[in-house]
């Protein structure tokens, strides 16, 4: 097995993790249990629980997407406007690229998965700007951001691979 795909994969379900965790405190809810789409309200303790949630699924999402996207990181770096090293260049273009490609992914995954299982495990229809219940408008900034950090993490992960294959 690829041990990128399983960096990726395991990055992921970390990530999902702190972010619903995060999510849920910030906004004072939590997706409803049996619900398949809607929020209910948290308070006091409940809170501070800090209860996180990802779904086995979301492993193979992150692993193939990582893979899927260091295949579009290396067309994309033949350009000059685009270099992965380059902070200073067309960051913006990047990241608007990258974001483009998340929502792809992301869409295609929530699509593929409710034909599969029966429900996407998101589920944004409670959310003003959804597409079709598997995409989030609103969340533009936040994969922007995380399009530009994968830079980063793709570089980290191909220069700790060695190290990885090699550990008894």
């Amino acid at each position: 097995m690829d041990i990128r795909f399983v960096l990726y994969g395991l990055f992921g379900w970390c990530a999902e993790t702190v972010w619903t965790a995060a999510y849920d405190f910030f906004s004072k809810s939590q997706r409803a249990p049996g619900v398949v789409a809607g929020r209910i309200p948290l308070v006091g303790a409940e809170r501070w629980r800090l209860s996180g949630r990802t779904y086995l699924w979301m492993f193979l999402v992150y692993g193939i997407g990582g893979l899927l996207f260091e295949r579009m990181q290396s067309s994309m770096s033949q350009f000059a406007w685009s270099a992965p090293g380059s902070w200073a260049g067309a960051w913006i273009v990047r990241g608007l690229m990258w974001t483009m490609a998340i929502y792809a992914l992301e869409g295609a995954a929530g699509i593929a998965l409710r034909k599969i299982t029966g429900s996407c495990p998101w589920d944004y229809s409670y959310a003003k700007w959804h597409v079709a219940g598997v995409i989030r408008l609103d969340y533009i900034p936040v994969w922007f951001f995380l399009a530009i950090l994968f830079e980063r993490f793709h570089a980290l992960f191909v220069a700790i691979e060695p190290a990885i294959r090699t550990w008894p």
